[in-house]
Order: C-alpha cells, then sequence, then structure tokens
C-alpha cells in the first residue's frame, strides 16, 4: 500500500509523490492507496469542516464504493475509514486515473463532485510486482498492513474484526510480491439510547404543569464512537379548574383565609391572606407559623443586610441592637498622624432568624504633620533648633528643622548636651571610634589625638585612652 508523500527518486516517481501530495489534502482525502487488477483499496480522510458522507470514486464511470458492508460511508471531520473500491482496477505495471469523488453535506443535504487536479499515480500491484532482495520462503517476505478504523453509520458504531489488517507477502520465483491486506466485513452496533427520570410535576401561575415519568434519545454515533445524548423532559400545562388553585404541582380547592394569615390552617403563612389578617410580614410568606424569621425594618426582606426578626405570620419586628466599641490611641504612619473617633458602632445582623454578632471597625483618619513638625508618640511635635522636641533629647527626625542645621548622628535618642563617641562625621560606623561630639545635639566634633580610643564611660561622658 502507497503512503501519501512517501516517494523518492526518478521523475515517475516525482510524479507519484506530486500525486500523493496533493490527494493529502484534497475535500476528500486518500492518504493510503493501493491498486491492483480486480480492486482499489482506499484509505480516505474527510478534510472538510463538517460532516459528510462519501458517495462514489470513479474513474471514467468505473468503481463502487464499499464500505461496512454499505456503498458509502459517513466520516466526521478529520476522521479516516479504509474502502475498497471494486471495478477501480489496474492491468498496466503503472497506472494514472483521474478520479471524479462524490459526496454530500450529512447536515444539509448538499451534494458536491469534483476532478482530481492531479491524477492517482502508482504502481499495479497485480502486473509487475514491487520485488525486493532474493528470497526463499515466505517469512522472508514480511507482511503488509493497513489500518482500519472505525466508523459510524447513522447512529450505529461500525468495526472491523481487527486493526491494523494484515497479510502475508509471497516468494515466488526467489523475489517478494506483495498482497493487499484486507480489513473484512464490518460489523455495527446500534449506539443505543439514553434514558433519565422526568422531574415531578410544578405549577405555572394557576397552570399545572406535568411531565413523563422519563425521557430517552437516541445516542449519536460520532468519529467512528458512541457519544452521548441529552434526554428532554418536556412538560404539559393545563389551567386548574375554576374554583382550583396550583399548589405543590396540583390543582386543589382554593381555602379561605383566617385571621392568623394562613389558608384554611395548614399552618403556612400565606401573602394572599394578607387582607385578611393584621400585620402580616412579607418575610414570613411561605414559612410556617410560629417560625423566627430576620427582616428589615418593615418585616420585608429587601435592602439587606437584614437587622430584625419577627415570629411568623404577623408577630412584633425587634431590632438586633447595636454593638459598640472604644477606639484606639492615635499613631503615627511616617510624618503622618493618624486619630480615630472615640468610639465605633455597628448594627447586629440577623441570621437564620437569629440575632448574631457584629464588630464595630475603628477607621483612623491620617493627616499630614505641618511643615518643621514631625510625628512622634501620636502628636506632631515641633522641633527646635536644638535638635529636640521640647523634651531634652536628640531626635534625627528633627534633622534639617526648625533651625537644627548640625545635627550629630551619634547623638540620636541621647539627653541634651551629653558628650558622645563618634566617627569623623559625627555618627557611629567604623570601629575604633577616635573621635567624640562636645555636647549633643550638634556640637563640635573633637579628635581624641594620635592613637587614642574614645570610650564611652557614661551615657553622657567620655574618655580618650
Amino acid at each position: 500500500m502507497y503512503l501519501a508523500g512517501g516517494f523518492a527518486g526518478g521523475s515517475g516517481q516525482i510524479e507519484e509523490r506530486e500525486s500523493a501530495a496533493y490527494w493529502l489534502s484534497a475535500d476528500v482525502g486518500i492518504t493510503r492507496y493501493y491498486l491492483n487488477s480486480s480492486m482499489a483499496q482506499l484509505v480516505i480522510k474527510n478534510n472538510r469542516n463538517f460532516k459528510i458522507r462519501v458517495d462514489s470514486i470513479t474513474w471514467n464511470d468505473h468503481g463502487e464504493l464499499v464500505a461496512g458492508g454499505g456503498s458509502s460511508v459517513i466520516l466526521e471531520p478529520g476522521q479516516n475509514a479504509q474502502v475498497n473500491v471494486t471495478g477501480l482496477s489496474c492491468s498496466s505495471s503503472t497506472y494514472r486515473m483521474q478520479l471524479l469523488v462524490r459526496y454530500t453535506d450529512t447536515t444539509y443535504g448538499t451534494t458536491y463532485s469534483f476532478y482530481g487536479e492531479k491524477p492517482l499515480v502508482g504502481q499495479c500491484m497485480g502486473s509487475s510486482p514491487i520485488s525486493t532482495p532474493e528470497c526463499s520462503s515466505d517469512p522472508e517476505c514480511g507482511a503488509n498492513s493497513t489500518t482500519c478504523d472505525s466508523y459510524c453509520n447513522g447512529n450505529q458504531n461500525c468495526t472491523y474484526p481487527s486493526d491494523p489488517a494484515t497479510c502475508q507477502r509471497t516468494c515466488s520465483g526467489g523475489k517478494c510480491i506483495d498482497c493487499l491486506p484486507s480489513c473484512g466485513s464490518a460489523t455495527c452496533t446500534s449506539c443505543g439510547t439514553m434514558s433519565i427520570s422526568c422531574p415531578a410535576a410544578y405549577c405555572n401561575g394557576n397552570q399545572n404543569c406535568t411531565y413523563p415519568p422519563s425521557a430517552s434519545c437516541d445516542a449519536p454515533c460520532s468519529g467512528g464512537a458512541c457519544t452521548n445524548c441529552t434526554p428532554n423532559c418536556s412538560a404539559t400545562c393545563a389551567d386548574c379548574p375554576t374554583g382550583q388553585i396550583c399548589q405543590d404541582g396540583q390543582c386543589i380547592t382554593v381555602p379561605t383565609c383566617g385571621t392568623d394569615c394562613v389558608f384554611g390552617g395548614n399552618g403556612i403563612c400565606n401573602v394572599s391572606c394578607s387582607e385578611d389578617c393584621s400585620n402580616f410580614r412579607l418575610a414570613c410568606d411561605d414559612i410556617s407559623q410560629n417560625v423566627k424569621v430576620c427582616t428589615n425594618s418593615t418585616g420585608g426582606t429587601a435592602n439587606p443586610p437584614l437587622n430584625n426578626y419577627v415570629n411568623c405570620c404577623n408577630g412584633a419586628i425587634i431590632n438586633c441592637g447595636i454593638n459598640t466599641t472604644s477606639c484606639p490611641s492615635p499613631y503615627c504612619n511616617g510624618n503622618q498622624n493618624c486619630t480615630y473617633p472615640p468610639n465605633a458602632s455597628c448594627n447586629i445582623p440577623c441570621s437564620g432568624g437569629n440575632c448574631t454578632d457584629c464588630f464595630p471597625p475603628c477607621i483612623a483618619t491620617c493627616t499630614t504633620c505641618p511643615s518643621g513638625r514631625v510625628c512622634q508618640n501620636g502628636q506632631c511635635l515641633t522641633c527646635l533648633s536644638n535638635c529636640t522636641w521640647g523634651d531634652s533629647t536628640c531626635h534625627s527626625q528633627c534633622s534639617g528643622l526648625g533651625g537644627c542645621t548640625t545635627f550629630r548622628a551619634a547623638c540620636d535618642g541621647q539627653p541634651l548636651n551629653a558628650r558622645r563617641c563618634s566617627n569623623s562625621t559625627g555618627g557611629i560606623l567604623g570601629s575604633p571610634l577616635r573621635y567624640y561630639i562636645n555636647g549633643c545635639c550638634g556640637g563640635q566634633i573633637r579628635y581624641c589625638g594620635g592613637s587614642r580610643v574614645c570610650t564611652q564611660t557614661t551615657p553622657t561622658t567620655i574618655t580618650c585612652v
């Protein structure tokens, strides 16, 4: 069997390669083919994007398509199938056939036909056989094989006895002779039906709507395999007789409303009784008597969250109350001063007919401290020229503010006028420290001299040793 696109060699084989390349991509592609003196065996492929039925493949009005016992084959987009074409044969060493293909769109019934832009070219396997190196027995020649893809025929799934089909090449006159593998006859079986139980009856206004007990559909075949279908349960609706109403999928005699807001004492609150009773609560419609439900301030359910509850059908509306909490102290966020209100509150919500709980949110308002001031401990403090904010402690935040121009980093957090060991720039990076600040926060930087090192004897005094 020829494999489309698998040729190389001289001019004749080049024509075979071009032929195979064309038929590989035709509307109805031929991906593999084998011809002898009695018939042709083809593997065809649907290259269209819709489901088709291949009706005939002929040459000069010769050729009868045989596939799975039928005279046509149905292919999904991209699906392959092996077919035999009786009457399409060859007698010389090579063949060159201008094929006519007819196929039908199975959805819309449109029929198409086309002549191949290139003939089907190959070597006749029943005349001048392709020989292999010399042989002395059949087993040396090996076997030919071909795929036998399953296919669909309506809602039947058709499969061949084996896949692939093989045949033993024979040794004749010391040469191997090709054979024609046969897929045999396909066995087609129905994909069957799928069934579901239908829902219970229901009411549509005052119509009673009923379903049949079950629904079914024929499972379709697609791509050579049975797939699924969805049974459709269709309801039949009919108006209830005069004097009856539809309730729970049944037509029943119209009950009367009592002062307790229920129909005929069935214990279910009903909004249609609101004119026959006082203070009916809309949230109780279709709810059993004496069951607690959550409501808004008017007894309905609009505009949640709901912060009230009632005892159905017409009980008093009771509010769940308010939770209150004290808010934290102010804090700093960088140079922003963030303050809370004194307290926060929230309305306690209702859930499942019961009051639950809520957690009041304390939300801070943050404002940037004015120019020349820094935020510390929840306050905007003013920096003085001595680099403190009036607390006799040096603060690095005051550097460059309020007249503080010579702040020494080694003084940060230290008492005003303290003497501190430092490096040559007034910081504390590096070791050992051979300088000291003669009075924080911005005093002069002095050198201990020679190889002497500054030692911090107390938080405010130093010694150069």
